[in-house]
């Protein structure tokens, strides 16, 4: 495995959804490496940005990069994902 890869456990839920759970990942690996671990969770929060403009369904609550043990995202392939960040993040992992 590289050094800056991903661990991902893929289950496929039924035709239009699907979850990864991250258990490694590359980019939390790297940023720490450059003594940039500030920039997370931020750069987390862009899955929401991405999905909202690839008109996918997003959910999460647990992300690497606030502490937790995994990124435990769910996705819809149809589906909708607000991009609200004048909400804030706090309840959004």
């Amino acid at each position: 495995m590289h050094p800056y890869d991903w661990r991902i456990v893929y289950r496929e839920i039924n035709d239009n959804t699907f979850e990864l759970d991250i258990t490694e990942c590359g980019m939390k690996k790297l940023a720490h490496d450059f003594d940039a671990d500030g920039m997370l969770p931020g750069i987390c929060r862009m899955d929401y940005l991405l999905s909202h403009l690839m008109k996918n369904g997003f959910e999460r609550t647990k992300t690497l990069g606030d502490g937790d043990n995994c990124c435990n995202c769910r996705y819809h392939i149809v589906g909708t994902c607000e991009w609200s960040p004048e909400k804030g993040f706090e309840g959004r992992k």
